[in-house]
């Protein structure tokens, strides 16, 4: 009958519901796949059974391939706990086999393990479903780009205004990049907003005059008070001191501090491009001149985005995900109910993981030619990050936040990805621990066929604890070896599987898209967020003009590999949350 992808085919069947009027229902279904000459794919996403008297529908997820000779039973909603299970050797059977295909492996040097091969089913929803044409981005140079290209290579600021058209959209960014109030917002709101910390002490290292900060940037408020009133914040990128770059390039290592001003907007006060203070690694300030101040942003911004495109994005939205995803696959069921909360957060992450690796983090990828860091930087960041970063800290929004002194909305205002984030995490929290109570705290009506307590239920799910066991193992233990997983190995209740559930799902979600799809606005217009900067950073404070900031620019070919990638990337290409939290 075929089986061509995305395709629905309906049937009318005839079955006995236990009620003479036909008002009953079906609460399970046995799906039976007949040997046939032809092993050829054949994926089944759900089977819906709808009364045509009553117009009731039962639903049976299935989300599995379905090889020539399968018999699968399917419960309506496909749930349960293994210790439960109807046909527990089926299931293990399933489980097994599912464990040889997500066989893990370290790919990136110091990092987590990944999947060593993407499975056929995992490259089957990337092909179909992720199709760029589809989407309407183009990625190939028109006439107007290939007569831009073809121009003299000097790039200004006019020169980066003739890439833009009905392709590439003039980016946000170009109507504000010099303005202070600006480049404040970009740490609370744009693509990396998760390093902002509140400053109670100035760094030793931070050599910030204070005649300098209280000569009208910290209107009149002395800096001791500043301090004290929680209206000085400041980002420390020491985690880049040493960072190998691309041949020929440089990135900073900067500090930087910042002001809740009267209005409650965040600017800033000084830069420091440097973690040793010295007479050619000056305190900048906005008080200098015009154009070196901009320039001491952008260096600082070119650090910002080395940081972002390496930990922020790839390491701990897509490839922490990707070490949750092989724990889930090992770990547990299709019918288990933590991987039925867990899956549709993983929908393109494998298939897009690698081709991300094998095509823009490569040796002759996007990132070696187009960020300073190159692709050996880039892993030496999110090496480095893994070393300080737990789950239950900076992969947590509630913790990660008072982690950083970031948690007062009165102190900090207009924080948004704090204000707004914290509401969906806390609508996710809510929604996984109703999901988990119905299966591991039922009420007294559902305990009919399960009569262990609440606790006993939790620790007695052998395949929940070998998720656990997984996730905190390390690679050497056959698990992922994620830092910082509740439980520390073994789940002991409720509040703990809830918590990592959350997370997981956050992560995927708004933690990703907080970090990826505002990347054009962002990236599009390099002097406001540059991936690549060329010379060397500014070192004195001597009086600069409009051409020094033209001699940092990337060449053409690096603007424009730079739209193309952000204009793809920056594309809404998945399910929005709310249609993908179900069981």
């Amino acid at each position: 009958m075929g089986n061509n992808p995305g395709k629905e085919l309906d049937f009318v069947i005839s079955v006995k519901t236990g009620d003479i009027f036909g008002q009953g229902t079906n609460n399970k279904i046995e799906i039976l796949r007949m040997k046939g000459i032809h092993d050829d794919r054949w994926f089944m996403e759900v089977v819906k059974v709808k009364n045509r008297k009553t117009g009731i529908e039962n639903v049976f997820p299935v989300n599995r391939w379905v090889p020539s000779g399968t018999r699968l039973r399917i419960k309506e909603f496909d749930a349960c706990l293994p210790q439960f299970a109807k046909d527990p050797a089926s299931r293990e059977e399933e489980l097994q086999k599912k464990r040889k295909e997500y066989t893990a492996a370290v790919r990136i040097p110091n990092w987590l393990p990944q999947l060593e091969n993407v499975p056929e089913q995992e490259r089957f929803t990337f092909e179909y479903l992720f199709d760029l044409g589809q989407l309407g981005v183009k990625t190939t140079v028109n006439s107007t780009l290939s007569s831009i290209m073809t121009k003299d290579q000097v790039v200004d600021q006019n020169s980066i205004l003739q890439f833009y058209d009905e392709v590439f959209q003039m980016p946000k960014s170009v109507s504000f990049w010099k303005d202070d109030t600006a480049f404040g917002r970009q740490r609370l709101n744009h693509v990396n907003c998760t390093q902002i910390r509140l400053c109670t002490k100035i760094p030793d290292k931070f050599v910030v005059r204070e005649e300098s900060l209280e000569s009208g940037l910290l209107e009149g408020v002395p800096l001791k008070d500043a301090l004290e009133s929680k209206r000085l914040y400041y980002i420390d990128y020491e985690i880049l001191k040493g960072i190998k770059c691309a041949p020929g390039r440089q990135v900073c290592a900067p500090l930087a501090l910042f002001f809740v001003n009267s209005k409650g907007q965040l600017k800033p006060v000084a830069i420091q491009l440097f973690q040793e203070p010295s007479e050619t690694n000056p305190v900048f300030y906005p008080t200098d001149d015009f154009i070196t101040w901009q320039l001491a942003k952008m260096w600082f911004n070119n650090a910002d985005a080395s940081f972002h495109q390496s930990s922020t994005h790839l390491a701990f939205t897509h490839l922490i995900m990707e070490a949750a995803c092989v724990a889930v696959h090992r770990s547990l069921s299709p019918s288990h109910p933590v991987f039925r909360l867990l899956a549709p957060h993983f929908l393109y992450l494998i298939a897009i993981n690698d081709a991300a690796l094998s095509s823009l983090v490569n040796e002759g990828g996007w990132v070696n030619k187009a960020m300073s860091i190159g692709r050996d930087g880039m892993f030496d960041i999110l090496s480095r990050h893994l070393a300080k970063w737990r789950l239950d800290v900076q992969g947590s929004l509630p913790a990660d936040l008072k982690d950083r002194g970031v948690d007062d909305i009165n102190a900090l205002p207009g924080y948004y990805y704090r204000d707004d984030g914290l509401r969906i995490y806390y609508a996710i929290h809510e929604y996984v621990k109703d999901v988990l109570t119905g299966f591991y705290e039922p009420g007294p009506s559902d305990g009919d066929e399960q009569t262990d307590g609440p606790s006993q239920r939790l620790v007695n799910d052998s395949e929940l604890q070998e998720f656990a066991r997984c996730l905190s193992a390390s690679v050497d233990d056959n698990g992922v070896g994620i830092p910082g997983v509740h439980g520390e190995g073994k789940f002991q209740n409720l509040a703990e599987v809830t918590d990592v559930c959350t997370s997981f799902i956050f992560i995927a979600s708004a933690g990703h898209a907080a970090a990826n799809f505002g990347q054009y606005d962002d990236y599009g217009y390099p002097p406001f967020y540059p991936g690549m900067l060329i010379g060397t950073p500014v070192s004195d404070k001597r009086p600069r003009n409009e051409s020094d900031i033209t001699a940092v620019m990337p060449p053409k070919e690096v603007i424009f590999d730079t739209l193309k990638i952000t204009k793809v990337l920056s594309t809404r290409a998945t399910e929005q949350l709310r249609s993908t939290i179900s069981v």
